[in-house]
């Protein structure tokens, strides 16, 4: 094996550094053997982690440095340059030991320095003995080798995950995605980066009032599921460009994930790890439309005219036709118009919105027949009108038409057919082939359903014997178990089953020609779609996946208890894995918003002031008599307050009434209340979902009352040993921020950030352990960082944040060197749930399918029965 280079001076056992040979291609995170001083049995696995240039000619004051700056060439002084490689001493071991020492001596000088192989590194990490709790979650670095992360470790030690952790799941500003907006019953196709517009890099939308097309894969269909957020992330790398078989295209992050179909399943992949030709991306093939927008059917038929042939200026509609049938229709609909030398001027406001909105206005449209004699409803004839005025390529031979539009909304009109089941092909900037059957039904308002041609690739699994079949075989089984002329094989129902599911599923699919690399914008996008975590994106199916949800999920197996704060309903998707999905109002207790200085919070009443002392004593005459706390309740007991002290306070009456009428509203009426306890206890994931509302006072006091429940009775249960449980807290600097930093609400003087760092401090001796996430480091409180003992860093640019990982956790300089340069999908991990006793780089798993004090954790676990 040739020396990649030689030991140098000042060496020390824990810190190497050698001169790079010439021609030696070392990097950042390069692994790299020496010999061990002493033993010959031994070799020193060591990291990269620095790499500096060192020409003495070009110091201060030296000549060639001189001439440099006079301009003149001293290309002389290149001989004498030379790289040196600073290494971090991971450790040895030695043949017939998989014990890891540390080095207790540096090796000498001019001792030659390897490229560590595969079987090196392999035999290095292999041997560590994980834990029986241990869930694998990804792969180091440039190895084949898996990383596992210890669950008893997290229980009582705590993790800190900090970074881009949803990172790699972006798509270029220009994508088109589907909107249906519930409070104005409309539906749109927009470009994504019109979701996320000013400074912010997250948009928080209004709770279950949009939604997006995505993918069950279930039932194999297109669902309508609600957005909760918009991301946008700074990017100055190259992107890939997709393009299928039909023309559709996308630009997205290299670590995208796609849902694709790969000839014997769906997977998710991204397109740095596809081969060309090899899978299908998985379009919508129809979806449920809430069309329920009721307009008269000429009116609509003049829509569909005017939307394909209409401009609209000012309050006008103009379109530039004189084609009679026009003026038949606008009679017909009782549109105010005037006819002009190159068109038509027609007035109304239905049609000028409809105009605006473009084509995906007529998804919105009511299509049931009217009247007895079942004439077509408002879409079926806005479809029509809009058909006759484009231009069309006939061939009398084929049921295919071409649609023909030179302008930029035929890519939105090709993915509004498809959510109306109308399957089209071969995309071009001109527009496209379309199955005219499939369009006739909405047309026409067809009760049948007609054939339409299917892209249903071969499937080619391999069963036992080696055996695999094509097509025509598949085909061929299917008949036979159809028609019940034979019972299928065990080895060929798998099969069958399958190839039926994608024949009969909702979906289509189009094969992927080609994957280039583009140019990069300097931002890009991505939707937060809880439950599915997937969109529809230029009529294509892109993923999105989160650590903290695949570290759930692949625990699954082990039977564990946790507690998931969900800041935006992103974690909506475990309910399929057995999940119970509560909103937090239900944890908000009876006893605590009967305190004084809850409800002052909540009026928005200074502590200390006479309107306050007078809100005491009549929020302490309501819990006497078990009141139900409300506006004319309260103001109710005070006039009687008021009243029985002969008048006194009357101006704090008069004020605290103001601030009732005012904000009344936030006291809310209560259901009954659960108890977090018994919660946890019957279930192995419960989430609280906090994104119902922004009421970040009652959050707070959920939350603190949650808390300090749940380590009470940790506390208590430590001699049972029946009680185990990871609290994921998602957004942490929500609830416990640093004192300097940006503050929602008001987190200290609710007690939710004291009762959370004293729930940290305290709970991992009981087995409670915390799975603390944030984004923002910097932004949190250091009580909380400095206590965990085990870290995941992701990609992190910002100096504050980096800052922070460096001084509150035990990863040090050698970690913050390696945060802002970390790729998609990639961690630094380490502490104490690692069985490595060192920083990893970490290649993180991007699938989300889940794999199905006395004591330790997972004992606790183990026993896998939940109480009634």
């Amino acid at each position: 094996m040739e020396p990649i280079g030689y030991v140098m001076s000042r060496s020390t056992h824990d810190r190497i550094l050698f001169v790079i040979k010439r021609g030696s291609r070392v990097g950042i995170g390069s692994f790299c053997t020496t010999r061990h001083p002493w033993y010959e049995d031994a070799v020193v696995m060591l990291r990269v982690n620095r790499i500096y240039s060192m020409n003495e000619e070009m110091d201060i004051g030296r000549t060639a440095l001189i001439a440099s700056s006079l301009g003149f060439d001293s290309n002389y002084q290149s001989e004498l340059e030379y790289l040196v490689a600073e290494c971090e001493v991971l450790g040895y071991k030695r043949v017939g030991d998989e014990k890891l020492f540390w080095l207790e001596s540096p090796p000498m000088t001019s001792s030659p320095v390897y490229m560590a192989d595969k079987e090196d590194i392999r035999r290095f990490f292999s041997g560590e003995r994980y834990g029986r709790a241990s869930v694998e979650i990804g792969r180091i670095k440039g190895t084949e080798i898996p990383f596992y992360l210890d669950l008893d470790s997290i229980a009582r030690g705590h993790l800190f995950v900090t970074g881009m952790t949803r990172s790699g799941k972006s798509v270029s500003g220009d994508t088109l995605i589907v909107v249906y907006d519930v409070e104005r019953s409309d539906i749109s196709i927009v470009r994504i980066d019109s979701l996320c517009s000013g400074k912010h890099d997250i948009v928080e939308l209004e709770p279950h009032r949009y939604f997006t097309v995505s993918l069950d894969l279930g039932m194999m269909k297109a669902v309508w599921m609600p957005i909760k957020a918009v991301i946008r992330h700074r990017n100055s790398a190259r992107m890939v460009e997709i393009v299928t078989e039909n023309g559709r295209k996308i630009r997205m992050t290299p670590d995208h994930s796609l849902y694709v179909w790969d000839g014997s399943k769906i997977r998710l992949i991204s397109p740095k790890d596809m081969r060309k030709g090899s899978y299908w991306v998985i379009v919508p093939k129809g979806i449920e439309v809430p069309a329920d927008r009721r307009v008269d059917p000429a009116l609509a038929e003049l829509m569909g005219m005017a939307i394909a042939d209409g401009e609209v200026h000012g309050n006008e509609v103009f379109i530039y036709s004189n084609d009679p049938e026009i003026f038949l229709v606008a009679e017909s609909a009782g549109v105010e118009y005037r006819r002009l030398e190159r068109g038509l001027e027609l007035r109304d406001e239905l049609l000028k919105e409809a105009v605006s909105k473009g084509f995906p206005y007529i998804l919105s449209l009511d299509n049931q027949p009217m009247g007895i004699f079942g004439i077509r409803g408002a879409m079926g004839k806005a479809l029509e009108g809009y058909f006759s005025r484009t231009s069309w390529i006939d061939d009398a031979n084929s049921l295919f038409r071409r649609y023909y539009d030179p302008t930029a909304r035929s890519k939105r009109v090709g993915i509004a057919l498809s959510l109306l089941g109308v399957p089209t092909f071969n995309h071009t900037p001109r527009g496209f082939l379309i199955w005219e059957p499939s369009l006739r039904i909405h047309v026409e308002n067809l009760a049948a359903e007609m054939y339409a041609p299917r892209c249903v690739p071969d499937l080619k699994r391999r069963i036992k014997g080696g055996l695999i079949f094509e097509r025509r075989r598949y085909e061929e089984i299917v008949r036979r178990v159809s028609s019940a002329e034979v019972d299928p094989r065990s080895e060929e129902k798998a099969i069958v089953d399958l190839y039926l599911k994608m024949i009969r599923s909702k979906v289509d699919f189009d094969r992927i020609v080609e994957i280039r690399e583009v140019e990069g914008d300097s931002y890009v996008y991505d939707l937060s779609v809880p439950g599915t975590e997937n969109f529809l994106a230029n009529g294509i199916f892109v993923h999105n996946s989160s650590f903290a949800i695949n570290l759930v999920k692949r625990s699954l197996n082990m039977n564990p208890r946790f507690l998931i704060l969900d800041r935006r309903g992103e974690y909506e998707g475990l309910e399929r894995v057995g999940a119970k999905i509560f909103e937090y109002k239900r944890f908000i207790p009876s006893s605590e918003l009967l305190k004084a200085e809850d409800v002052a919070r909540k009026l928005r009443i200074s502590r200390g002031s006479s309107v306050w002392r007078l809100l005491s004593l009549v929020v302490e005459e309501i819990a006497a008599e078990n009141l139900p706390l409300d506006g004319s309740t309260l103001m109710r007991k005070a006039k009687e307050i008021v009243a029985e002290m002969g008048g006194k306070n009357r101006q704090s009456l008069i004020e605290l009434d103001a601030r009732v009428r005012r904000f009344g509203k936030d006291l809310i009426s209560y259901e009954e209340q659960l108890d977090i306890v018994k919660e946890v206890e019957g279930n192995n994931i419960t989430v609280v979902d906090y994104s119902i509302d922004a009421n970040y006072e009652d959050q707070f006091i959920a939350t603190r009352d949650m808390i300090r429940r749940l380590l009470k009775h940790a506390v208590d249960s430590r001699k049972k040993g029946n009680f185990a449980l990871i609290v994921l807290v998602e957004e942490a600097q929500y609830f416990a921020p640093e004192r300097n930093a940006p503050i929602v609400g008001d987190p200290y003087s609710t007690g939710v950030a004291q009762a959370l760092v004293e729930a940290i401090s305290q709970s991992g001796g009981y087995n409670m352990g915390f799975v603390v996430i944030s984004q923002r480091p910097a932004y949190l409180s250091k009580s909380l960082i400095s206590q965990c003992n085990t870290v995941a860093a992701f990609r992190l640019r910002n100096g504050n944040d980096q800052d922070a990982i460096i001084r509150y956790t035990e990863g040090g300089d050698f970690v913050g060197s390696y945060l802002p340069g970390l790729d998609n999908n990639e961690a630094v991990i380490w502490g104490m749930a690692s069985s490595i006793p060192f920083p990893v780089h970490v290649e993180i798993y991007t699938d989300i399918f889940p794999e199905k004090a006395s004591l330790l954790p997972s004992e606790v676990w183990s026993r896998g029965k939940l109480m009634p």
